[in-house]
């Protein structure tokens, strides 16, 4: 079974969850780090070990909601993960749940405003094209 583009877009974004980019050590979740763990009462600058611990920590986690997920989907009979797979499995965590709805229905609202935004773009464009627009 696969995982949805919007499912993948989502959790990236939430986690920063990307392979480290060409050239780079870290990837965009072990750079991000730091700041969170800072925010909770680390050392505004921690050891790389305990950076990479939490990554491990982090990373095994997303594995297992995702995998549960995945295992959700098949039960569904659905070949692919959705947010509805996610959300089931996070249901018993009012913290997580919430979470993730709110930034799944934010995901939504920012793809729904830059499809708009290309449509009005391209709305625009034909007008001049036909000799109309201001």
């Amino acid at each position: 079974g696969g995982v949805s583009a919007g499912v993948v877009v989502a959790w990236s974004c939430l986690l920063g969850m990307a392979a480290p980019r060409r050239g780079t050590k870290r990837s965009n979740l072990a750079a991000g780090l730091p700041p969170m763990m800072y925010g909770f009462g680390d050392d505004p600058h921690p050891y790389s070990d305990s950076v990479a611990l939490m990554e491990g920590m982090v990373r095994e986690h997303l594995y297992e909601v995702l995998g549960a997920a995945v295992r959700v989907a098949e039960w569904r009979g659905k070949e692919e993960v959705n947010d509805i797979d996610i959300l089931y499995c996070v249901r018993q965590d009012p913290k997580k749940f919430a979470r993730i709805r709110h930034l799944l229905t934010t995901y939504e609202e920012v793809k729904r405003v830059k499809d708009s935004g290309k449509r009005h773009i391209e709305h625009s464009e034909k007008d001049t094209e036909d000799g109309g627009g201001s």
